[in-house]
Order: structure tokens, then sequence, then C-alpha cells
């Protein structure tokens, strides 16, 4: 039988899968250690703990599959995509049981020209807040100077579903923030970018990239954008940015994941996974910069 525990296979999915039980069961969903995630999120993964964990783990797999070819294009006519499976986001999404990919796949609808499917996807991309801090600011900002009711129907449609769980257990919020405060000062170290150095690398340097990278955040480059927030959020998990799949090709950020994920090995650091986070950055630059110099030269 496959088995799924906390430190082997399936090892987040191991965590949601138990939080959706304690849901279940009529306790709260911070019962449950490493339990971070919102109160609407934590609600949600009841619909894992429906099927034994085995079983939904499975289920979860394919599922991930699925968004695993949607993302990078997977086909009989393109093979190579495969190779997808060496960038590390990518492998422990379907090692750990991670759900990530999900939120991936919803980025591409926030640009639809039909509001209501833009709406719903930036409100989904909540559940997953490290995510949507890197993801939503360039739209948001956009909406707010082209298409004020998206910015309507995002605030409304939020503040539904996560006051929702309000009406189950009204103590819900507290026990989140009491739960934050007290277990997840490890995020900073676990950062996807330079904040994964913040042990040895000097405070004001990291202020100073971080300042000279939030810089381009509102860039017309929407990845630009994302790029530059991944390289410097503090709370993003160095497995979350999946989605830098649409930022660089395969071709870099392959070679990329797997010499970080070597080094992390040989330091027994997670500073290497930073390495990543650049080498998207840079070449969402570059491919900015070139064509400028280019035209400027001409």
């Amino acid at each position: 039988m496959l088995e799924i525990t906390r430190n082997g296979l399936g090892f987040d999915f191991y965590v949601f899968w138990n939080i959706g039980k304690a849901v279940l069961e009529g306790f709260s969903p911070y019962t449950i250690s490493e339990s971070f995630y919102p109160p609407i999120t934590s609600y949600l993964f009841t619909v894992y703990a429906l099927f034994p964990i085995s079983l939904s783990f499975i289920l979860w797999t394919i599922v991930n599959s699925a968004l695993f070819i949607k993302l990078t294009g997977f086909s009989f006519k393109k093979p190579s995509r495969i190779l997808w499976f060496l960038f590390w986001p990518i492998a422990h999404c379907f090692a750990g049981g991670q759900n990530s990919l999900l939120f991936a796949a919803l980025i591409p609808l926030l640009g639809n020209e039909k509001r209501w499917k833009s709406v719903i996807a930036a409100t989904l991309i909540t559940l997953k807040p490290q995510i949507a801090v890197v993801v939503l600011p360039w739209f948001i900002v956009r909406w707010l100077y082209n298409d004020r009711k998206r910015i309507y129907g995002f605030v409304v449609s939020s503040l539904a579903i996560h006051l929702f769980p309000l009406l189950i257990r009204p103590s819900i919020y507290y026990e989140w923030i009491q739960t934050m405060s007290s277990g997840a000062g490890h995020k900073p170290l676990m950062s996807a970018g330079i904040w994964l150095g913040s042990e040895v690398i000097p405070l004001w340097a990291l202020l100073v990239v971080t300042v000279v990278a939030l810089s381009l955040v509102f860039h017309h480059s929407e990845k630009l954008s994302r790029s530059a927030l991944t390289l410097v959020m503090p709370a993003l998990s160095y497995y979350d940015p999946v989605y830098l799949i649409e930022i660089a090709p395969m071709s870099l950020l392959v070679p990329a994941s797997i010499i970080s994920t070597l080094l992390a090995h040989w330091t027994r650091s997670f500073l290497p996974f930073c390495i990543i986070a650049i080498t998207a950055y840079l070449y969402r630059v570059y491919k900015i910069a070139v064509p400028r110099f280019n035209l400027a030269r001409a």
C-alpha cells in the first residue's frame, strides 16, 4: 500500500489531509501542527479528507499531472517538456502533494477579457496568500486605472469567501492569528529569493536589492513584476514559485534548479534555491533591456 507520512512521500499532503480530517471531526484546523493556511483554505482541505489518505493522494497526484500538462505544454508531440519535472518547485509539488500548480494555472485567467473570470481567478489565488502577494499587485494596479469594476468584484468576492468561516467557527481568525504569530516565524528563512540569505547577507544589502527590484514591480511587463516580487518576497516558500515556468525558458530554469538542488544538498542550506529566482529575474531584465539597447544603437 502507498504510505503517506509527514517525513516521507506526500509530506505536505499529510498535513493538508489531517487538517481536513480535524475539521470534519469538529475540531479547529489549527489543532494540527504546521497548519498555517487561512481559515477558508483550511476548511476546503476537507475535500482531501473525504477519502483515505493514500487514495486521496493518488487522486491529487492525477490532478497535479493534469495541471502539469496544461502549464508546461507536455504532449507526445513535445516529449522534451517532461524535463520540467526536474524543476524543483514542480518536483516538490508531486513529491510533497503541494497545491502550487493549481494556483499557477489560475494566473493566465487574470488577464481574461471576461471580467468574471479574472475576478474569480484573483479571489481563488488569495487562498494561498504567499502566491497572491506576488501575482496580484500588478493586476490590481491596472484594474484601479482601467477597470474598477474588477476591483469591486474582487473585493466583494474575497470578503465573502474569507469571512464565510466565521459562520462556522466565530473564533477561527483569532486561532489562525495565534498560530501564525507563534509558529510561522521560519517563513522568512524559507523565502524563494534573496531573503534565504538573511542569516549571512547584511540586512542593508538585502534592503537595497529589495528596493531596486520593487522599483520594477509596476513596470509594463507583468512577468518582470512577478519575477521581481519572487526575488524579494520574504514569506514565499522556496518550493512555491512553479509559476516561474512562464517567466523563463526550460533551458535556463531546469539547469538552475538542478544546480541549486545539488548545492543545497552539499551545503545543507536552503540558500542555493535563490538561484532559481535570480535566474528568472535576470532573464526578464535581459528580455527588456536588450531590445531597448538595440533600439538606442539604431
